[in-house]
């Protein structure tokens, strides 16, 4: 705010200052050396530029709110956030002061004015002309950005350069923003713009991850705090907010029948996190992934007879399993396997509860076989699973250690 006031204090008198430079160089002033016409016309451009011209940046402002609000509820803070805002508002107060401040301090208490004074108070045109063009700016980019493509890289942004300046605030406005937004694109029909929208998280989440973190931890301690009610460290906070939001999304495709090309997308998404998180060593933030493909992939939707799952969780765990164990990374072999077994174990359960017509499938089968034969050990897995995600075990399963033990030798017939 401090920036904005002294940006546009400088321009302003800057651009009061061309045009009384351009009248001494050129010999002209468009106003006469009548006091009271000179009085009159200060009074009136500063009530202009206090009053129509405030009335219509407030226009621009609540139209461009209710457009962006068809992406995210927080589109009024987005706006009031956005550089330039805060620019225009300044000049706003700054032109009509600056009339009201040259009625007390030029003399027109005589017969004629002077020329100094004629081409003072002329002068006065350039900072409302800057106004206009600061205004007409803002409009412009504003209403360039109420499509979901422009709108998204917009937020995008605003989240990278949050992070940049260890900007707690601006981070969650904007992964909060991108959030309501996929949320929102998910349930239209607009899957281009839905597929877009999950591009900037994913690319987001992965940057953070892999180049950020480290440093803000370093440097940006604070940026992990938060008082409610009492202060706390939370250093996964970005994660869970942005994977929340995938999964919501996700749920909201699967909950209305969606292209299951669209459901993939948003999961696979989530990929380059985990990589990310699984080389930075990070396990804190491959929990918040494994929680986030066990509540995805525990998750059904009944369509009149037949009943939908989202496998895609499963699948991924499996392939991260396999990649960790490739690369030696113990720790997230053990946590993607235990993920992969409570995710096998529900289509198991699923597939032997549910009758053929109603839902059937091999996938869980399949991965398991390829996992069994890289070596991984189910023993450890389902013990590390039952532990890990004891309550989603509780909620999911009527007997969950009866479960547990069917998918075993499940595996092992395999």
């Amino acid at each position: 705010m401090v920036r904005a006031l002294i940006k546009s204090s400088l321009l302003v008198l800057a651009s009061l200052g061309l045009v009384v430079i351009t009248q001494k160089l050129s010999g002209w002033t468009f106003l006469s050396n009548n006091p009271e016409a000179i009085s009159t016309f200060l009074s009136s451009l500063a009530q202009f530029a206090a009053i129509p011209v405030t009335i219509a940046f407030g226009v621009i402002v609540l139209i461009i709110q209710q457009q962006a609000t068809a992406y995210t509820g927080r589109a009024g803070a987005l706006v009031v956030n956005s550089p330039g805002f805060m620019f225009v508002v300044a000049l706003l107060f700054e032109v009509p002061a600056l009339c009201i401040f040259l009625l007390g301090w030029l003399d027109l208490s005589g017969q004629t004015a002077s020329r100094s004074t004629q081409e003072w108070a002329a002068g006065t045109v350039g900072p409302v002309i800057l106004t206009f063009m600061a205004l007409a700016r803002f409009a412009a980019v504003w209403f360039a950005r109420i499509s979901p493509a422009e709108f998204s890289g917009f937020v995008f942004s605003r989240a990278v350069e949050g992070v940049k300046r260890g900007d707690r605030n601006t981070v969650s406005l904007a992964v909060r923003g991108l959030g309501e937004s996929l949320n929102n694109l998910a349930l239209s029909t607009d899957y281009t713009s839905l597929h877009l929208s999950m591009n900037h998280l994913s690319y987001f989440l992965q940057w953070y991850v892999r180049e950020q973190k480290s440093r803000l931890k370093e440097r940006k301690p604070g940026f992990f705090e938060y008082q409610f009610p009492q202060k706390r460290t939370d250093s996964v906070w970005v994660e869970r907010e942005v994977c929340t939001f995938v999964r919501d999304a996700t749920d909201s495709l699967l909950g209305r029948l969606g292209p299951a090309e669209s459901i993939y997308y948003l999961v696979d998404g989530l990929r380059p996190f985990g990589g990310a998180a699984i080389e930075a060593g990070d396990m804190e933030a491959l929990e918040v992934l494994a929680d986030t493909f066990v509540e995805m992939g525990t998750t059904e939707r009944t369509f009149g007879v037949s009943i939908n799952f989202n496998t895609r969780p499963l699948e991924r765990s499996a392939e991260g399993a396999l990649w960790a164990r490739e690369s030696d990374h113990k720790e997230a072999e053990k946590l993607l396997a235990s993920v992969f077994f409570i995710l096998f174990t529900y289509l198991n359960y699923n597939v032997r509860r549910l009758q053929p017509r109603v839902f059937t499938s091999s996938l869980h089968e399949t991965e398991a076989k390829k996992l069994k034969e890289a070596g991984i050990d189910f023993s450890e897995a389902a013990e590390e699973s039952r532990k890990r995600f004891e309550g989603y075990w509780i909620i999911r399963f009527p007997d969950p250690d009866y479960e547990l033990a069917n998918a075993l030798k499940k595996i092992e017939r395999l």
